[in-house]
């Protein structure tokens, strides 16, 4: 995978969670729920939301949901 942002230093189960948060929204996404992205984002420690929107956007550009 080639991202421009440097993966944190995070738990396994901190990036488990990131993995299954972000492949939900996008399942939201495919079945027309409102986005709660933000949301979601803002429950995220602070140093974990870049990684998060990373993750988000590469879920979202595989399924080809931009």
């Amino acid at each position: 995978m080639s991202e421009s942002i440097k993966k944190p230093r995070m738990t396994q189960e901190e990036e488990d969670e990131i993995e299954t948060l972000t492949k939900g929204l996008v399942m939201r996404d495919k079945m027309k729920l409102p986005k709660i992205d933000k949301e979601t984002e803002q429950q995220r420690p602070e140093r974990l939301r870049a990684w998060f929107r990373a993750r988000l956007k590469f879920h979202r550009d595989a399924a080809g949901n931009n």
